[in-house]
């Protein structure tokens, strides 16, 4: 019983985590952590259908994708911006 205790204590401490992170990566990797843990509780459940489907659909292929998603958007730094031929220093 302390188990499953401590299980949904740890899924929930990691989701507020993955939540209030500031980097999205970081994010994506604390998602991804949640899902191993659901998936840990669906086992204990009996239910090992449903945690092989969340582990390997939602801690890996989606993390891939955010983690892609992430690494493919470019921030805007106006300090990086080219300058133009009328700009004066």
């Amino acid at each position: 019983m302390t188990y499953h205790i401590l299980l949904f204590v740890l899924v929930t401490v990691l989701a507020v985590a993955a939540v209030m992170a500031k980097g999205l990566l970081a994010s994506a990797i604390l998602l991804a952590s949640v899902s191993v843990v659901a998936s840990l509780i669906l086992f204990n459940f009996s239910a090992p259908w449903a945690a092989v489907f969340e582990l390997s659909v939602c801690a890996g292929l989606i993390t891939v994708l955010f983690i892609s998603a992430v690494t493919l958007v470019k921030r805007h730094d106006p300090a990086s911006e080219t300058r133009t031929a009328f700009h004066v220093m």
